[in-house]
């Protein structure tokens, strides 16, 4: 039988926004000792920092409310496993958790394209996917499973490039992955120029991978005015430094998903 999930009041409105007020699942049993709410997350690699917040910025919060009771008398515990920010793994540890963990919810994945796999697992199942860090179409088509909280990609996108083009951007390059989110946010770019009559220039880097001179060489020969990051914060980070590094200057916005502290670092 595919859970039910009763929304109960807590004292913090942040928690019953994510969803986590949960329970109680129809047809559990009785013999569960916890609710297990599972996460596939970042936990190494080059986007680690970021996982590990969220991860940790989770177990922070669940272990107030276990020490005021838990929910419906059972403490929360959180499972994260490390996918090292690989969409395969990500979605391999989704069916480890549902499977071997009975997570009866899934929370905090990284991104979009780390919830892709997961997220017909959960509706499969009948489990609440709740929360992942993410604006990104995929994650905001309509499921009885997924709850988002974040405002989408496009409405970031379109506040940026209003704010640019207001002072007289006129020649925009958008640093995207070359896949299926990264091309998504490049047409919420291009679809919002096409209105002024403009086209972006499109600069497309593979995940996971190191940004090199050659290619912030490339970028650099397409001489924007401003520069749409829709990447992680390890190739926006080294892209900006190495402008620098050769005396130049060039405005950039990025997605809200680029942390300060880890672009600094």
């Amino acid at each position: 039988m595919k859970p039910m999930f009763a929304k109960l009041k807590f004292s913090s409105p942040a928690l019953s926004a994510l969803g986590l007020s949960l329970l109680f699942a129809a047809g559990a049993s009785h013999a569960q000792k916890a609710w297990i709410v599972g996460q596939s997350a970042p936990l190494s690699g080059g986007n680690a920092a970021f996982g590990r917040d969220i991860r940790d910025g989770a177990a922070a919060y669940f272990k107030t409310v276990n020490a005021k009771g838990g929910v419906g008398g059972l403490p929360i515990e959180l499972v994260a496993l490390d996918d090292k920010n690989d969409r395969k793994q990500a979605g391999a540890n989704t069916g480890k958790l549902l499977a071997e963990n009975n997570a009866v919810a899934l929370f905090g994945y990284a991104s979009a394209t780390l919830s892709l796999d997961a997220m017909p697992q959960a509706e499969k199942a009948g489990v609440l996917f709740f929360a992942p860090f993410s604006g990104a179409n995929p994650v905001r088509k309509p499921s009885p499973v997924v709850y988002t909280l974040r405002a989408s990609y496009g409405d970031e996108l379109e506040k940026m490039l209003a704010f640019w083009t207001g002072l007289g951007a006129k020649s925009v390059a958008v640093v995207h992955y070359d896949d299926e989110v990264g091309t998504q946010n490049l047409a919420v770019v291009t679809d919002y120029l096409a209105k002024q009559g403009k086209k972006p220039a499109a600069f497309a880097l593979q995940r996971n991978t190191k940004v090199s001179e050659a290619q912030v060489g490339q970028l650099l020969a397409l001489k924007p005015d401003v520069i749409i990051n829709t990447v992680l914060s390890g190739p926006a980070s080294e892209i900006s430094r190495q402008i620098v590094a050769q005396g130049k200057f060039i405005p950039t916005s990025s997605l809200s998903f680029v942390g300060a502290q880890q672009y600094i670092e």
